[in-house]
């Protein structure tokens, strides 16, 4: 059975740990893994046979997809409102309106906002994230090159501008007591967004449930604040900003959970930042069992895959050639002479290890593909005359599917498009402290969207999801922006 079998896989790499250094990757990568098989056996090419692992069972707890009456007919608005909700919007004004009355001289008294004032406010965050301007009082000009007439109908300028100064998300009385543990293991970083931080993590999971392929990756949100937490990533479109992991749906993108990566975790295995990070995402009691789970090779160890067969979670992802329990040998391997599409493998159990020659090297580890079944793939390659032509070449399945399942980055892209040109207002903190604050709304927005989508049907979907484009987007779905002025 299913428990005996990784427990087979992990007396065979049962050893002592030896030391890791500090790596030039992402931070955070290095793992306490399984030590490096000591056995000789080199690796096998495509004559030889492998087995066909046991397949997963999939076993969702709600059914996949959209949460949602399926027989009923909702607009944006709504679906948008299920996200942010009455009561959700009730608090952030009630802790907007204590700030803004404290921090307010009698002279410029504050007006307390109220429920309108506040859709209107996120009226407005939406339309900049779709109409990039330089400043923010750019959207309020009235000169023939701008003027603008959509932000003059939602609200005045000094007004979003007294919002964005005086926006709260937590209670003062809460971020006082916070303070008071600066420099304990209790402080809170995410104390000032954590009411609707929290809120947004569970009804990402109430209103839809991901399909059997997901995947999980990291994403940057765009900032110049000063604050501890910001990380830089230097292979990132965005360098700069707050890491968030995410775990999403991987045949829309729909994001099914997240977290703010403060630094550290809180986790105590002592194998790293990326095994932790991806048993945080993993929860099997909303979840269910049989998932096939795609990640990269930040993540992949055959330490994690071990546990994640045990939690009946199959996984799938490249791995680096140093990672703790990766095969060492160079026993039959691919040299500078082995053509485009040759295959090697090794099989340790349950776990499948394979090298496969394309324009490079590619290493992938899984526990739910076989080694080859003669799968091709067409490349353009030059022949004898030095003309370029397609050519079929071998692929392992496991790079097949892992290349078809990986791909929702481009909605992840989409996510992080709206945050990386915020306008600015000159020279005042306050709008980097919005920022993160701003870009909430613009995800729960990205959010809407794949609801939406997912509630057509396959045979109903937009160009965008057929084409992945973002200027198809912008351009030809105008009538979805129009949408949003409903708020």
């Amino acid at each position: 059975d299913l428990p005996a079998f990784s427990q087979t896989l992990m007396m065979s790499f049962s050893g002592s740990r030896r030391p890791r250094g500090r790596g030039r990757g992402r931070t955070g990568s290095s793992q306490a893994e399984m030590p490096a098989s000591t056995s000789e056996e080199g690796w096998n090419d495509t004559d030889a046979p492998d087995i066909i692992p046991p397949q997963p069972t999939f076993r969702p707890i709600k059914s996949p997809g959209p949460q949602i009456i399926p027989t009923a007919s909702y607009t944006l608005l709504q679906l948008f409102q299920l996200y942010f909700t009455n009561s959700m919007l009730l608090t952030i004004i009630k802790n907007t309106n204590d700030f803004g009355s404290t921090c307010h001289k009698p002279s410029n008294p504050w007006i307390d906002l109220t429920l309108q004032d506040m859709y209107a406010f996120m009226a407005m965050v939406i339309y900049m994230g779709l109409v990039k301007l330089p400043a923010i009082t750019d959207y309020w000009r009235g000169s023939k090159l701008y003027s603008l007439p959509f932000p003059k109908k939602i609200m005045c300028g000094k007004k979003f501008q007294r919002i964005c100064r005086s926006l709260h998300l937590s209670s003062l009385e809460d971020n006082a007591a916070n303070e008071q543990r600066r420099g304990t293991a209790d402080f809170d970083r995410l104390c000032e967004i954590k009411p609707l931080y929290t809120e947004m993590r569970e009804v990402c999971k109430i209103h839809y449930n991901p399909g059997q392929e997901i995947s999980i990756d990291e994403r940057m949100v765009a900032s110049k604040a000063r604050i501890g937490i910001k990380q830089y990533m230097k292979n990132k479109p965005v360098r700069w900003g707050y890491k968030l992991f995410v775990l999403a749906d991987s045949s829309n993108g729909y994001t099914w959970d997240f977290f703010v990566y403060e630094g550290k975790l809180q986790g105590n295995s002592g194998k790293g930042l990326s095994y932790e990070s991806v048993m945080e995402l993993i929860d099997t009691r909303l979840l269910g069992t049989g998932y096939k789970l795609f990640v990269d090779n930040f993540y992949s160890s055959p330490s994690l895959f071990c546990d994640l067969l045990q939690k009946r979670i199959w996984a799938c992802g490249t791995i680096r050639t140093n990672r703790i329990g990766f095969p060492k040998t160079k026993k039959n391997c691919l040299d500078s002479k082995s053509p485009r599409g040759s295959i090697r493998w090794i099989r340790k159990d349950s776990l499948l290890f394979v090298q496969w020659r394309d324009t490079r090297d590619v290493f992938l580890c899984s526990t739910l593909h076989t080694a080859h079944a003669g799968d091709t793939v067409q490349r353009r390659v030059r022949d004898a005359d030095g003309h370029w032509v397609l050519k079929d070449i071998s692929v392992p399945p496991a790079v097949k599917e892992y290349n078809r399942h990986s791909s929702y980055n481009f909605i992840l892209l989409l996510w992080g498009s709206g945050q990386q040109n915020l306008p600015r207002q000159a020279s005042h903190h306050k709008e980097y402290v919005t920022e993160w604050r701003k870009s909430l709304y613009r995800k729960l927005k990205l959010l809407t969207f794949l609801l939406w989508v997912s509630s057509l049907g396959t045979k109903q979907l937009p160009p965008l999801v057929e084409n992945k484009t973002h200027s198809v987007f912008t351009q030809k779905h105008s009538s979805l922006n129009r949408n949003f002025e409903q708020i």
